[in-house]
């Protein structure tokens, strides 16, 4: 659908202007009678790219009707930078289904990416409430 050139001209379009700056210069900002919430809300947004990365998010977000942010924990930075010793190293499961649950003590690192195909992505839902997300990869039609 997107490879129509008047329908991909209108999704630029809606991203472009979704995505305007305000008179400060900011996309993406926080507002807030309290300025500790303001000040810790703006540094997230600034160290997690959120600026650099917006248009790209309500591309897709206007393409698919579908968003999803993976936001990384502490552990799994260590992890893929290999600052871990070799007793602590996973092993990767073979199965169907992986299942993950974090440690309380893992808190979230401040690096975010967006999930290239929403298609993979289905939520598991517990009494009418997200409980978490289920990646499936899909197979190409030919």
């Amino acid at each position: 659908m997107s490879e129509d050139p008047t329908i991909s001209a209108a999704l630029e379009i809606y991203a472009e202007d979704t995505t305007e700056a305000n008179e400060f210069g900011r996309i993406v900002w926080c507002e807030s009678e309290n300025p500790d919430i303001v000040k810790f809300v703006t540094y997230l947004l600034d160290t997690m790219n959120v600026e650099k990365n917006i248009y790209r998010w309500v591309y897709s977000l206007c393409k698919y009707g579908d968003l999803y942010l993976r936001l990384f924990r502490e552990s799994e930075m260590e992890d893929s930078l290999n600052i871990f010793d070799k007793k602590n190293k996973r092993d990767k499961l073979n199965e169907e289904v992986k299942i993950h649950v974090d440690k309380k003590d893992d808190h979230f690192s401040h690096y975010i990416e967006m999930v290239p195909n929403p298609a993979e992505m289905f939520e598991l839902t517990r009494h009418g409430k997200s409980c978490g997300y289920i990646k499936a990869d899909v197979m190409p039609t030919t």
